[in-house]
Parts: C-alpha cells; sequence; structure tokens
C-alpha cells in the first residue's frame, strides 16, 4: 500500500504546455524524405504520508501535498510537449523534412504509508480510492497521448511554404491550435467527472472535489 488519496479531490492541471512549447529549432536539411519521430514519457512521482484512520489520513495528506499553498487537490498531472523540425528545398518551396514531437508527462499521488495496526476495511477503502484516483489521471496522460498523435498528424500534413519562416510560422500556429484544444478537453474532463469523483476518488471526510 505505498498509495493513498483524500476525498475525491483529484487535482488534474490543465495540460501546462510549456512556454515555446513548439519549435525548439527549425533547421535545414539538404535532402531525404519526411520522416516523424514521437515518444511519450510518463513519470510518476509521489508524496507519503501516514495515518491510521479515514480522518486522520485525510489531514495528513493535505499537510502533505506538495502544492498545498496553491490548491485542494490530491493529484496532480501536468504534461509538456516540444516540436523540433528541420527542412528542405522541393519544387522551390520549403517543405517539412523531419520532425520529432517529444511529450513529457509527470504524474503526482498520494502515498499512504499504513502505521499498524490498519484496519483490513479501511485499506480496501484506500485501495478503491486510489484505483479511482489512478484511473481518473490516466484520463489526463491519454489526452497527453492524443495531443502528441494530433500534432504529428498535422505537422505531416503541412505543405510547401515560400520561405522557411513560413513554413516555420505555420508548424507553430499548428501547435498552438492543438494546445489551445487539449487544454480546453482537459478542463472538460474535469468537469464531466467532477475531478475524479465520479469514477470512485473519494475517500474520507471533506468537500466535493469539483471547484
Amino acid at each position: 500500500l505505498a498509495s493513498m488519496g483524500v476525498p475525491g479531490v483529484v487535482r488534474s492541471v490543465p495540460p501546462r504546455l510549456a512556454p515555446g512549447l513548439v519549435l525548439l529549432a527549425a533547421l535545414w536539411s539538404p535532402a531525404g524524405s519526411r520522416a516523424a519521430q514521437t515518444s511519450v514519457n510518463v513519470s510518476t512521482n509521489y508524496y507519503f504520508f501516514t495515518g491510521t484512520n479515514r480522518a486522520g489520513i485525510r489531514a495528513a495528506m493535505i499537510q502533505s501535498r506538495p502544492w498545498k499553498q496553491s490548491s485542494a487537490y490530491d493529484a496532480h498531472t501536468e504534461w509538456q510537449m516540444r516540436c523540433s523540425l528541420t527542412w528542405r528545398r522541393a519544387g522551390g518551396q520549403y517543405v517539412i523534412d523531419t520532425f520529432q514531437v517529444k511529450t513529457k508527462v509527470a504524474l503526482t499521488l498520494p502515498g499512504w504509508i499504513p502505521a499498524p495496526p490498519v484496519d483490513s476495511e479501511l485499506v480496501s477503502q484506500w485501495q478503491e480510492f486510489f484505483k479511482g484516483l489512478s484511473r481518473h489521471e490516466q484520463g489526463h496522460v491519454q489526452l497527453a497521448r492524443d495531443a502528441t498523435a494530433e500534432l504529428e498528424r498535422r505537422l505531416s500534413a503541412i505543405g510547401g511554404y515560400d520561405s522557411a519562416k513560413e513554413l516555420t510560422v505555420a508548424a507553430d500556429r499548428a501547435a498552438k491550435e492543438i494546445t489551445d484544444e487539449f487544454r480546453k478537453k482537459d478542463r472538460s474532463y474535469d468537469q464531466e467527472t467532477r475531478h475524479g469523483v465520479t469514477q470512485g476518488a473519494i475517500f474520507g471526510p471533506g468537500p466535493p472535489a469539483a471547484r
């Protein structure tokens, strides 16, 4: 039981795609066919605490949240998408030759360290809560994957431009549009699930997760 959570308050941060999320590099490539390279790297971190009953666990969790000064949610998913590309001349125009889309996803979840003796019913309640919490956060992870796939699709469809600058601007615009689109999807997902409450992320006394 290296995991823990609290009253259905789930933290799903709308994807924070870093400023400059898009084109880290746009370089000339002398020849070759367009090739895409995409990756989604997911890491999971925990913040730990102890407790022997629901109220105690909840209180300890609140005090242990890394973001306790800024929000009342128990889990946190953040993702960042970056892109780079190379270009070449073809038929008198500048076209994308190769591109990379790299997305990093960081989950932070609560981790309960039971202090003996531990009631088996409490353990079961915690496990159910943690399943619901994890299920909710995985929904945000999937949105990050979907955004990555959509950016790959959009970049693959970009045609030729009269200058490398215009090509870069078009790629940058596509990435920004996708960023905005998936930020909205993240917010809608939280509203529809009440930040995980409808998925079982409820544990201990406290207000509902919806903000």
